[in-house]
């Protein structure tokens, strides 16, 4: 049995995940990717921890209701898209993030140093945040122009209230294959 990979991410909402899905499902033919991320498992990732023992597990836990603390719940929305890796070939295609980007960030970086200070080695790339569509483009040649013209079409900013964050635990062989370890609220400020 292999070890369980954790991380920590801010969940959709089931209508902005379905809207993605139903969008994504229309281009599987046409856009051919090996993976096309599971409809339950979208997610924007705040900080991937991998392996945890169940001792370091639990101090997780601990420190992410600290990192929730005192902290008000903001907006977020889903809007445009892009990918990582060659343009002709894409290693990733996502969907961007907007809104309340200082408070997104401020979270992050929260997570981030809770989890240093938990062992956890710090992320040393700028914090890209993104929901994953799709991973490693098959075969021909990738047509941006083509997914541009659809998203504008079908797509507008889906936005909603971030109210918590996630410990996720990574089940390789399950669908959907990311399964909530806990759930932290974000608690209003007086």
């Amino acid at each position: 049995m292999s070890e369980k990979r954790y991380f920590v991410a801010v969940p959709l909402p089931d209508e902005v995940k379905r809207k993605l899905f139903q969008f994504c499902d229309r281009r599987k033919k046409m856009f051919p990717f090996r993976k096309w991320v599971y409809e339950e498992d979208y997610h924007i990732t705040l900080k991937y921890l991998g392996a945890c023992s169940p001792t370091t597990l639990e101090h997780v836990k601990e420190r992410l209701k600290d990192a929730v603390s005192e902290r008000n719940p903001f907006r977020l929305a889903v809007a445009g898209w892009g990918h990582f890796g060659r343009s002709e070939s894409p290693r990733i295609l996502w969907a961007g993030v907007d809104g309340d980007m200082a408070a997104l960030r401020a979270l992050q970086q929260k997570v981030e140093s809770l989890m240093s200070e938990e062992g956890f080695e710090k992320e040393n790339r700028p914090y890209r945040p993104h929901v994953t569509l799709a991973k490693n483009f098959q075969e021909g040649h990738f047509s941006s122009t083509s997914m541009a013209d659809d998203w504008e079409q079908e797509m507008n900013a889906m936005s909603w209230d971030v109210t918590s964050i996630v410990l996720y635990r990574t089940e390789l062989q399950r669908v959907p294959m990311y399964v909530q370890e806990g759930e932290y609220s974000l608690q209003h400020r007086s």
